[in-house]
């Protein structure tokens, strides 16, 4: 005999729950025939149940046991209850708060009967037993069927009410799951606490929906920590209108790198709009992560919960729907679509009808096809804020125990997420709460590269101690045009596509970030290695994304060894150095603000992007009046003793000194300081021979 308790449920049966279930378990029994399951060839399969339905004299042994006779006597007492029943009369609790959750999302009786009786079965043994006794193939139309015969309802209004179009299945409460044979589990809830909250009278979305659907906490951050946020000048006033109007099929898709604020965000939003904001949870309350499916049924039932309050809806990690690889159990593999593209039409009808606005996170865009972008209202990146904003996030969660070098120095990492900031702050502090004579810049600057490193991207060689840097002088350019004029000239179009060419050192990058500081402009300065990738068709997006940064940052963008990109097309052997070139070309042309690049060898660039370049500017070796007056400068701003009126004869052969030269011998003076005039001859004659550009002439000392 069976009869085994289960984790969670009790033997008998709740005495208000009574009636109803002994009626639906007489019509598993008799009117769909688990009796043959249940009465076996000598004993009950279950003597709780025997017990429950009047049976129990057979259980003693006083009465022969005799099968045929015994579901003689189960079809009796059936025909007596249906004689006593008057109709599908749930327990007094449950119908009430099935009634009373009905009036947030317009269930009809049907429907209020279906979600009532899959509530029991997941609540009451001795009904859960009994249905286990229906045949374990239950196909969809027999599950009908079944229905149809346990609740004394049509079939036809079965099937309307789990019909894809009921407000039950878009409300995510209830769904009818196809490839599951047994009855107790073909109909899912929406989440394992939902039915106890429903039998307990909760009406609170985050209680009924517990693990799925969470009430979101409030943030410390606001608007001025998006300054960097150019759609928001669109997207806040545009909520405002549509919470205001209680417009329809609103939906907010926001992408970037993890870290860049978007949960905090959305957070911000709900604050600015004074709304409470309700997240679709990526996690139940045991920590196990939530299927897509899943959740994209809370979140339909968050939209009927919320369809009449002045709220926003947050769902995270959207990756989960549109760029996984959902499960077939029909064929019993995996199969390739998507849990967006498996649930296509359905989607689509919800981002066209979902009555409370929602903002959907991911880290990128990818699987979010043609017919899902066009029916979100804005779809935009939030990428890592400007240096100046991660300035001001640096200073805002540890300028309290960073030094002001250090935090200009990190600052200067296109990848600094705030939330990186944030928590490298939050160890540090812990740290050096715990002992006060921690070296806070090298802990905070140690994890935030050990996490940068995690997310693959540049790590920081940061100064612990002030740096004695030369003052920028364009004196010491030696170009082939007037730079002051450029940079006056920048500076009234703000419009303009430079290439500076010439050997390296020169000042060619320096001058771009000269010129930024003078025009008031941020500075987007990228090196051929955070835009060179392995995979085909990455380098163009990364240089799109460089191009689109700088325009919405309003900032000049610096490419530096632009050759790596635009080599002559003649030179090409695959067709993606081709479309390399072709990228770079298009973005220039079409970017209107100041485009830099810089190069060592304009010789093998493209013939066609040297057209595109406004100017063309040679930066040469210093002449040997900058030489003169770059070494007193040198040697004033480090004490080092100098004779004017032998200088010339002394440095007369150096003819291939840029000031870069002087920048590393004034970083080498940090650890192995310039001794006299003569050491610091000596260094720069060891560069110049580095070069190759030697020429013995009289006088070479």
């Amino acid at each position: 005999m069976e009869n085994h308790k289960t984790l969670g449920f009790i033997d008998k049966c709740d005495k208000n729950a009574e009636p109803i279930i002994k009626l639906w378990m007489l019509r598993i029994l008799v009117n769909l025939s688990a009796a043959n399951q249940f009465v076996q060839k000598h004993h009950f399969k279950d003597d709780s149940i025997a017990e429950f339905l009047g049976l129990g004299h057979y259980i003693e042994g006083d009465i022969e046991f005799n099968p045929q006779v015994i579901k003689r006597e189960l079809s009796a007492i059936a025909a007596a209850m249906e004689l006593q029943n008057e109709g599908n009369l749930l327990p007094s609790n449950l119908q009430n708060n099935l009634k009373s959750l009905s009036t947030q999302i317009e269930l009809d009786d049907v429907e209020q009967c279906l979600v009532g009786f899959s509530i029991l079965t997941k609540t009451e043994l001795l009904l859960v037993k009994c249905v286990d006794y229906l045949s374990y193939t239950l196909s969809t139309s027999k599950a009908y069927h079944a229905l149809s015969v346990i609740l004394n309802i049509p079939e036809s209004a079965i099937k309307k009410a789990l019909g894809t179009n009921s407000n039950l299945v878009r409300s995510g409460i209830l769904k009818l799951e196809e490839h599951i044979t047994t009855l107790d589990e073909k109909l899912e809830l929406v989440s394992s606490s939902f039915a106890d909250a429903v039998l307990i009278g909760e009406t609170d979305l985050a209680e009924l929906f517990k693990g799925t659907v969470a009430k979101s906490l409030s943030t410390t951050l606001g608007l001025s920590d998006y300054e960097h946020v150019k759609q928001l000048a669109i997207l806040l006033p545009f909520l405002q209108q549509a919470i205001k109007h209680g417009l329809k099929g609103i939906n907010i898709y926001i992408y970037g790198p993890a870290g860049t604020g978007k949960t905090q965000l959305a957070k911000v939003l709900a604050q600015e709009l004074q709304t409470d904001l309700f997240e679709v949870t990526t996690e139940d309350d045991n920590g196990h992560p939530i299927s897509g499916e899943t959740r994209l049924r809370a979140l339909s039932a968050a939209h009927s919960f919320l369809q009449h309050r002045k709220a926003l809806i947050l769902f995270d990690e959207a990756e989960d729907v549109f760029n996984n690889e959902a499960q077939n159990g029909q064929s019993g593999g995996f199969s390739r679509q998507s849990t967006a593209q498996h649930c296509k039409a359905w989607l689509n009808r919800s981002l066209e009808e979902n009555a409370t606005p929602t903002i959907w996170l991911a880290n990128t865009r990818n699987g979010l096809d043609p017919a899902f972008i066009r029916r979100y209202a804005m779809v935009f990146e939030l990428a890592v804020p400007p240096e100046l904003q991660r300035k001001k996030v640096l200073n805002q969660y540890a300028g309290k125990f960073l030094s002001e070098h250090v935090v200009k120095q990190l600052a200067k990492s296109d990848s600094l997420a705030p939330a990186v900031v944030a928590n490298a702050a939050k160890v540090t502090d812990i740290i050096r709460g715990h002992d006060t004579s921690v070296n806070t810049d090298a802990v905070f600057t140690s994890l935030i590269n050990q996490t940068l490193e995690a997310q693959n991207h540049p790590t920081m060689n940061v100064h612990y101690h002030p740096i004695k840097e030369q003052a920028y002088h364009t004196d010491f350019l030696n170009t082939s045009v007037d730079i002051t004029v450029v940079i006056a000239g920048l500076k009234a179009s703000r419009q303009g596509r430079l290439c500076f060419y010439g050997p390296p050192g020169t000042g060619k990058t320096a001058l771009g970030k000269h010129i930024a500081e003078m025009l008031e402009l941020p500075f987007i300065c990228k090196k051929a290695s955070d835009l060179l990738s392995c995979y085909v068709g990455e380098t163009e997006k990364n240089i799109a994304r460089a191009f689109k940064r700088a325009r919405e940052e309003s900032a000049i963008l610096l490419m530096d060894e632009i050759d790596s990109f635009l080599q002559h097309r003649s030179n090409a052997q695959r067709s993606w150095e081709q479309t390399q070139v072709n990228e770079m070309l298009t973005q220039m042309e079409n970017f209107e603000g100041i485009f830099m690049a810089s190069t060592n060898l304009i010789d093998t660039l493209d013939v066609a992007s040297i057209r595109r370049f406004d100017a063309k500017i040679k930066f040469d070796y210093l002449n040997q009046q900058q030489l003169t007056d770059l070494f007193r400068s040198f040697c004033q701003s480090f004490d080092i003793e100098l004779k004017t009126n032998v200088l010339n004869n002394q440095i007369n052969h150096l003819l291939a000194i840029t000031p870069g030269d002087f920048a590393l011998i004034g970083r080498q003076n940090n650890f192995n300081p310039v001794t006299s005039l003569a050491d610091l001859i000596t260094r720069l004659e060891e560069e110049q021979i580095l070069k190759g550009e030697v020429k013995n002439r009289i006088g070479f000392i």
